[in-house]
């Protein structure tokens, strides 16, 4: 656990456990996604009901279900469309 009893930052970098390191990348990555989702729910997006669903989503498919949305398509057929492949409806 971090106690913030450091002189100066080459002491932190020189004294942290695998812990503490953990949890800095943890806590830098939920700081990461929070700005994620923020952005997203400007553009209409909502991130947290596809991991409600889905419970634990990659990136991948949050972003192309976004890159869907803002496409005006569902995201089989952007899919099908950032791959080259034409889908006709009949």
């Amino acid at each position: 656990m971090l106690t913030g009893m450091f002189k100066s930052f080459e002491e932190l970098e020189e004294s942290l456990s695998v812990e503490e390191l953990q949890e800095l990348a943890t806590a830098a990555y939920d700081m990461e996604y929070r700005k994620m989702r923020f952005a997203a729910s400007l553009k209409g997006i909502d991130l947290d009901k596809e991991t409600k669903q889905q419970n634990g989503s990659s990136f991948d498919q949050i972003r192309l279900k976004a890159e869907a949305k803002l496409a005006g398509k569902d995201e089989e057929t952007h899919l099908f469309n950032t791959l080259g492949i034409s889908v006709t409806k009949e």
